[in-house]
């Protein structure tokens, strides 16, 4: 949230399970990670919680999360399973998606849907990512709604001096395109601070993150010029296998 979700061609922990899979393959520790957004907008009954982890084995990388969104009448759920690995600097991964919508007195359904991303490394310092949401057009309820499918393509740059720059272009079908832009600074590996863009619907973003051995903090806000601020915080573990 916080680089203004452009991330695709940065995906290098759990998170990218869902922006841009094939990121996974750059784990080399076990990673766990939970997000929590109070209130969008605002609104309590907005209100989301998520859960990433991600394994590292020799084969490659498996992930795994579970995400809730909304409130006692109306709730989204959805479960992933994950798998990435790499061919030189070429990284590829899978995901598949268990959503299910429960509503209050209409009762539930479910469907799976299939992510797929890839990640290059063009240069040493330079990534070109691109991702895949919804390849199989899934549909859910006996109304057969179908879940949003969106492509993303972007590049990211690490300019040295703890500078790291992204930019993405996001494309929902039937819905305006999108270029999303983020900054990030490290100082001394210790304190992060990011800012970002997103030109459809115009947010500014902005947010932290403090690290300190196998523990990370992060915060991120959004502000929406016409429905507010949204604020987001996440906790993630980290460690090795002889750990």
């Amino acid at each position: 949230m916080a680089l203004g979700n452009a991330y695709i061609a940065i995906s290098n922990d759990v998170w990218a399970i869902y922006h841009n899979v094939s990121g996974l393959a750059e784990l080399s520790d076990y990673q766990l990670s939970v997000s929590y957004t109070p209130a969008r907008f605002g609104i309590i009954e907005l209100s989301e919680v998520t859960f990433a982890g991600g394994v590292p084995f020799s084969w490659g990388v498996l992930g795994f999360s579970a995400h809730r969104f909304g409130f006692e009448l109306y709730r989204e759920y959805t479960g992933t399973v994950a798998y990435s690995s790499f061919i030189d600097q070429f990284n590829y991964g899978i995901a598949v998606n268990y959503h299910n919508v429960s509503i209050e007195n209409y009762g539930s359904a479910g469907t799976l849907s299939f992510d797929v991303g890839f990640l290059i490394n063009l240069l040493e310092d330079l990534r070109y990512g691109i991702a895949f949401h919804n390849i199989n057009s899934a549909t859910i309820g006996r109304s057969r709604v179908k879940l949003p499918q969106v492509f993303l393509t972007g590049v990211s740059y690490f300019a040295g001096s703890g500078m790291t720059l992204s930019m993405d272009y996001q494309k929902e079908l039937k819905m305006p395109s999108s270029f999303n832009f983020g900054i990030e600074y490290c100082v001394m590996e210790l304190i992060s601070l990011r800012v970002g863009m997103v030109s459809e619907p115009s947010i500014f973003t902005g947010g932290l993150g403090l690290n300190y051995q196998f523990i990370k903090f992060d915060y991120a806000f959004s502000h929406h010029s016409i429905l507010g601020l949204t604020h987001q915080a996440t906790v993630s573990f980290r460690w090795n296998k002889t750990e």
